[in-house]
């Protein structure tokens, strides 16, 4: 049995916000396409696994040159860290 702990990077902890524009995106650009915003998490927890592991092997009797093996595992996770992506249309009247 094991507990693994996973840490997220550094600066997803940061509380900020961040906007940037790829390809031909400008910020003066009503129908900029491309634009990114990435929002940090400061309350993120880091990844915790609990993990269970169990194998048995048989060596065969006799003359055979084998044996038999089997494995099962268990790994339980609690506050997997990921990135959320999505996509939206926003039309800007100015």
């Amino acid at each position: 049995a094991s507990r693994t702990l996973g840490r997220p990077p550094y600066d997803a902890y940061a509380a900020r916000t961040s906007i940037g524009f790829v390809n031909t995106a400008d910020a003066g650009n009503p129908n900029a396409q491309g634009v990114t915003v990435t929002i940090g998490n400061p309350d993120i927890k880091p990844r915790v696994s609990n993990n269970l592991d169990l194998s048995l092997e048989w060596r065969l009797p006799g003359d055979f040159d084998a044996f038999a093996s089997t494995a099962v595992f268990d790994k339980r996770i609690q506050d997997e860290i990921f990135t959320l992506s999505r996509t939206e249309s926003f039309t800007f009247d100015g």
